[in-house]
C-alpha cells in the first residue's frame, strides 16, 4: 500500500527536521573545535619556543601529543563542514586520509580492535577530499556503533587494475536476519515490477543486443542475478560473473554494454531498496549495511566478470599468435637430410626469436644436415633483426648443420657491412633459392 499526501508530507517534514537539527549539532562541534584549536596552536608554539632553550624529552612528548590532538581537530572540521559544490578534486592518499580519520575514534579503542591491511599505500587518487573524508567517517562510524561490546573493524586498501578499493568490514550484529528476509519477500513480492523497470530503463541497449549477433538473454541473466543477490548467494554470483564473463568473450559482447546494464541495474535495485525503507521503516544503520553488501557483492561481480572476460581474451590472442608463429616458420623437409626455411613478410624481433626457437629444434628434430633460408620475400628487416638472424646461421653450425642463405636483398648486404657482420664457413649465399636447389640437390 503506498502511503498517501498527508503521510508523506509528515515524513518530509520530519526528514527535514532532523536534518536541520543535524546541521545545528555540526555548526556547534565546528565551532567549539575551533576555538579548542586556537589554545592548542598557541601552546605548541610557546613550547616549540622553550625547546630552542631547555632539551628535555617531556617537552618533546607534549608537542608531539598537540600535534596529534590539533591534528584530530582538524579532521573534526573536516567532516563537520557543509559540502562544496564548488569543491576541487586535489591529489589524496586515501591511507593517510584513513589513517587521520581513525584518530576522531580513540575513545573505541580500548574495545574495538583495528585492523588495517593496506597494500599499494603510495597510491594516489583525485577526488573532492572534504565529501570523501565525510563519507568515510560514516562507514566507519556506523562500524564502530554496530559493535555493542568488543569487536574488530578491519580496513582494507589495495589496488586491482585501474581501480582502488577500499573495504571496511566489522564483526558487529549488523542488519537483523528478519530484517533480510523482509526485504527478500518484499523484492520476490515486487520482481515483475523489477523487471518491468528493468526493461524500461534499458530498452535502447536491450534492443541493440537483440539486433546484432550477440547470443545473450539479458533478462534471464540479470533476473537470475537479482535473485542470488537478493538470496545473498556471494559464492553462486560470483561462479555466474566468470561464466558469463567467458560467454561475453567468446561472444564478442562489448563491455560497454555490460556496463551500461550493470549500471542500470544498480541504480534500479537501490531504488527498491529506498522503497523497502520507507515501507518498512528501518533504520538507518540497517539501510547502511544493506547498501554496503550490495555495493560488495555487484563490485565482485564486476570484478570476476571481467577478470573472466580478459582472462579469456588473452587466451585466445595467444592461441591465435602460437597458430600465427607456427604458420611463420615452415620449414619444408627436401629430403632426409635438407631442408629449405622461405622467410616471407616483416622480420621483427619477435618472429626472429620464433625463428630461432623453431629452426634449432627441427634440425635437431629431423637430424637436418643443410637447410637452406631464403630472405628473397622479406619486405622488411631492421638492423637489429639483422645481427640476430645471422647468430641463428651460427647457432645452426653449432648443430653440425650447413646453413645457405639466398634472396639477400642489397639493403640487407648493405647493413651486414655496416655493422661489419663476418660470413664463416659455417654459411654459403646464393643469389636465389633456384640456384641453391639446383647445386645442392
Amino acid at each position: 500500500m503506498q502511503p498517501n499526501g498527508q503521510e508523506k508530507t509528515k515524513k518530509a517534514t520530519q526528514t527535514d527536521d532532523t536534518l536541520s537539527r543535524l546541521a545545528s549539532i555540526g555548526q556547534i562541534a565546528a565551532g567549539i573545535a575551533h576555538e579548542v584549536r586556537n589554545p592548542l596552536t598557541a601552546v605548541k608554539g610557546f613550547l616549540q619556543l622553550l625547546q630552542r632553550e631547555v632539551s628535555h624529552s617531556y617537552l618533546d612528548f607534549a608537542c608531539s601529543e598537540l600535534e596529534q590532538a590539533i591534528s584530530t581537530l582538524h579532521d573534526l572540521l573536516q567532516v563537520s563542514k557543509p559540502d562544496l559544490e564548488d569543491e576541487s578534486c586535489i591529489a589524496i592518499n586515501l591511507c593517510s586520509e584513513l589513517e587521520s580519520l581513525l584518530y576522531l575514534f580513540q575513545d573505541q579503542i580500548y574495545r574495538v580492535q583495528i585492523a588495517k591491511k593496506f597494500r599499494n599505500s603510495d597510491e594516489i587518487i583525485y577526488g573532492k577530499r572534504n565529501q570523501l573524508k565525510k563519507a568515510f567517517f560514516n562507514l566507519l562510524k556506523n562500524a564502530f556503533e554496530a559493535i555493542p561490546n568488543e569487536g574488530t573493524i578491519t580496513i582494507e586498501h589495495y589496488r586491482a587494475g585501474d581501480f582502488i578499493y577500499v573495504i571496511i568490514s566489522d564483526t558487529g550484529v549488523g542488519v537483523p536476519k528478519e530484517k533480510l528476509q523482509l526485504f527478500k519477500e518484499y523484492f520476490l513480492l515486487n520482481q515483475d515490477r523489477f523487471n518491468e523497470l528493468f526493461t524500461s530503463e534499458t530498452r535502447d541497449t536491450i534492443q541493440l543486443v537483440k539486433n546484432s549477433m550477440y547470443k545473450i538473454n539479458v533478462h534471464e541473466i540479470f533476473e537470475k542475478m537479482a535473485k542470488l543477490l537478493v538470496e545473498d548467494r556471494q559464492h553462486e554470483l560470483t561462479m555466474l560473473a566468470k561464466e558469463l564473463g567467458k560467454n561475453g568473450a567468446q561472444n564478442d559482447f562489448p563491455l560497454v554494454l555490460k556496463l551500461e546494464l550493470l549500471q542500470a541495474f544498480r541504480k534500479l535495485y537501490w531504488n527498491f531498496l529506498h522503497n523497502y525503507h520507507k515501507h518498512v521503516e528501518l533504520d538507518m544503520e540497517g539501510v547502511f549495511q544493506l547498501g554496503i553488501k550490495t555495493n560488495f557483492m555487484l563490485d565482485h561481480y564486476i570484478f570476476h566478470y571481467f577478470s573472466s572476460y580478459i582472462e579469456y581474451k588473452d587466451e585466445l590472442l595467444r592461441s591465435h599468435r602460437e597458430t600465427i608463429d607456427e604458420l611463420s616458420v615452415p620449414i619444408i623437409p627436401l629430403s632426409s637430410s635438407m631442408a629449405v626455411l622461405p622467410i616471407v613478410g616483416t622480420l621483427d624481433t619477435y618472429r626472429a626469436k620464433r625463428v630461432q626457437e623453431r629452426t634449432l629444434n627441427q634440425i635437431a628434430t629431423l637430424k637436418i644436415q643443410k637447410i637452406i633460408i631464403d630472405l628473397s620475400g622479406v619486405a622488411f628487416m631492421d638492423t637489429a633483426v639483422v645481427g640476430h638472424l645471422f647468430r641463428i646461421v651460427e647457432g645452426i653450425g653449432l648443430l653440425g648443420c650447413k646453413a645457405i642463405i639466398t634472396g639477400i636483398r642489397p639493403e640487407i648486404a648493405n647493413t651486414m657491412i655496416e655493422l661489419g657482420i663476418p660470413f664463416t664457413e659455417k654459411v654459403d649465399t646464393k643469389a636465389s633459392l633456384q640456384q641453391a636447389l639446383e647445386e645442392y640437390q
